[in-house]
């Protein structure tokens, strides 16, 4: 998976998200929980725990939500074509069923913005970017997590990131500048292909090294 972080199209139209219930039931199983870690790792080296600050997770980014307690607001926001879960399972809920190309959001709300699973299945990808663009703050900063066309788990298809189109380096970051965002980093998680075993994972991806 690319990940491109901080940042301020092609159109392409694709069949329904995958279903929420889908997304939960892949996070729940050995192989999600260990994307889980290896990709809140990247947002913790990027964010720290965002102390104080207001996050806005956008897709279904809720597995990667609950390290933020120290932030002063956390909103998981679900795209209408997938559906929505109550979140936290503990407490008062927090996510809600949104347009993604019309967020229920006043501007420049959000100090952070994470996107995961949020674009590769977008019938407008450009659209949503611009759209995260109007809620961030301005000295907000963006993390996007999309699986990357190269890469192994996009042909996989028992997970969520076989599904819809993958995106180059370069298609991602037209994408954002067209958005009127500026990248300012990258990073890969998921090194090892989505079907070594768990141990062999794990510990591929603490070294960040191909298996």
């Amino acid at each position: 998976a690319y990940i491109i972080n901080q940042t301020q199209e092609s159109s392409s139209r694709y069949a329904m998200r995958r279903d929420v219930l889908e997304l939960r039931e892949f996070y729940g199983l050995p192989l999600g929980r260990a994307v889980r870690e290896a990709l809140s790792r990247k947002t913790a080296e990027a964010w720290g725990d965002a102390a104080g600050l207001d996050v806005l997770g956008l897709g279904y980014a809720t597995p990667f939500l609950e390290r933020f307690t120290a932030a002063r607001r956390v909103v998981a926001a679900m795209p209408a074509q997938q559906g929505v879960e109550a979140w936290p399972a503990d407490g008062r809920n927090r996510a809600c069923l949104v347009d993604e190309t019309a967020l229920p959001f006043p501007n420049a709300l959000f100090d952070r913005v994470l996107v995961v699973h949020g674009l590769e299945e977008a019938e407008d990808a450009g659209a949503v970017l611009r759209e995260v663009g109007r809620v961030l703050a301005p000295s907000g900063r963006l993390i996007v997590a999309a699986a990357a066309r190269s890469g192994l788990w996009s042909h996989a298809e028992r997970t969520p990131f076989g599904h819809g189109r993958p995106f180059t380096r370069g298609q991602l970051e037209a994408l954002v500048r067209e958005a009127e965002l500026e990248p300012v980093a990258w990073s890969q998680a998921l090194y090892v292909p989505p079907w070594r075993p768990l141990v062999a994972a794990k510990a591929a991806e603490r070294r960040g090294v191909a298996a």
